[in-house]
């Protein structure tokens, strides 16, 4: 009997086509488990799309979603906007507003479903990363919304993290030479981390000793990666980007 295999898919950012090939290049089987690293929506052609795809494929199979930064901003812009007063949350360019208009309430459902972090086997898959002053996680499964006041504002940290400065996260644009990216300094505490959010154009994964970062940069041009587990080694698969639906920015013009 063949062992079910856990799948874990970069950052798609709305690239549908490309998931789509990704899919068909991997070929998931019934008992296969599907984790989605975050940064399903936004920057890329086909958002709702994505989602729905998505969505519909947890209606069949074994699907996780892991929640990324722009999952949760759009679920900040979806509450505030819930509220009988001004939307304190800036959206220049509308695609907030456009997101959530065009979302069925059984895509917003399962976008909110989303998890602060996924558990695989000898380690754990979530977005970004975690600090260094992160001793203990919250219980599987938990949801960044569960959480309130400092313990949100803490772990909310693992969905934005790149350079660490001591125990905490350097703030996206605030980072020097001299701030470590934080899987350069991740202890293994958590076992093995898979994690998107840190684009690269490389054709493989990043490698860490106790991490491995499977966003290739799909929006940016570069590829749509995923890690395969479940087999005596890791494999992975990846297809091209079909076009470069977005500029890559610096740190320093990132936002979040």
């Amino acid at each position: 009997m063949i062992a079910p295999r856990t799948i874990i898919v970069g950052d798609v950012h709305g690239c549908v086509a490309e998931l789509t090939a990704l899919l068909a290049t991997i070929c998931p089987r019934a008992d296969d488990r599907l984790v989605f690293v975050g940064d399903l929506i936004d920057k890329g052609p086909a958002s709702v799309a994505t989602v729905q795809l998505v969505r519909i494929l947890r209606e069949t199979q074994d699907v996780t979603l892991v929640m990324g930064n722009h999952e949760e901003k759009a679920a900040r812009w979806r509450h505030h906007q819930a509220r009988a007063v001004p939307n304190p949350m800036r959206d220049a360019d509308g695609r907030y507003a456009l997101l959530d208009k065009a979302l069925s309430p059984r895509d917003v459902a399962f976008l909110d479903s989303a998890v602060l972090y996924h558990p695989v086997t000898g380690g754990l898959v979530v977005h970004a990363g975690v600090t260094p002053d992160m001793v203990a996680l919250p219980p599987v499964g938990t949801k960044l919304g569960d959480l309130r006041g400092k313990e949100k504002r803490h772990f909310g940290r693992m969905l934005r993290v790149r350079h660490v400065r001591g125990g905490n996260m350097v703030p996206l644009g605030a980072e020097t030479p001299d701030d470590p990216f934080w899987a350069d300094v991740y202890d293994g505490r958590f076992g093995h981390i898979w994690f998107g959010h840190a684009a690269t154009l490389e054709p493989t994964p990043r490698q860490f000793p106790y991490a491995t970062g499977i966003d290739l940069g799909c929006v940016y041009g570069g590829r749509l990666g995923a890690a395969i587990l479940g087999r005596p080694r890791v494999e992975y698969a990846s297809v091209r980007a079909r076009a470069a639906h977005a500029p890559r920015r610096t740190s320093s013009e990132e936002t979040e």
